[in-house]
């Protein structure tokens, strides 16, 4: 379950190190993600189609790209 890797990152994130903006990213991405219909195999309801696990974390990672302007290294 990726999603739960990732959520679990975003408490992380929030709990942790104090990065409630970075969290509050994270898991409106996975939001987004869920909202448009995108789920893993695990989550999927019978006769649904599924994604990848990995499909599943780029998809996230997109849409945290797409929502937060990140710094020029």
């Amino acid at each position: 379950n990726p999603l739960g890797a990732i959520l679990s990152g975003a408490m992380m994130l929030r709990h942790s190190f104090g990065l409630e903006q970075e969290a509050v990213s994270i898991e409106s991405a996975a939001r987004e993600v869920l909202a448009q219909g995108h789920r893993t195999r695990d989550l999927a309801g019978k006769g649904q189609s599924s994604v990848s696990t990995g499909e599943m974390g780029a998809m996230v990672t997109r849409h945290i790209r797409a929502a937060v302007p990140m710094a020029a290294n």
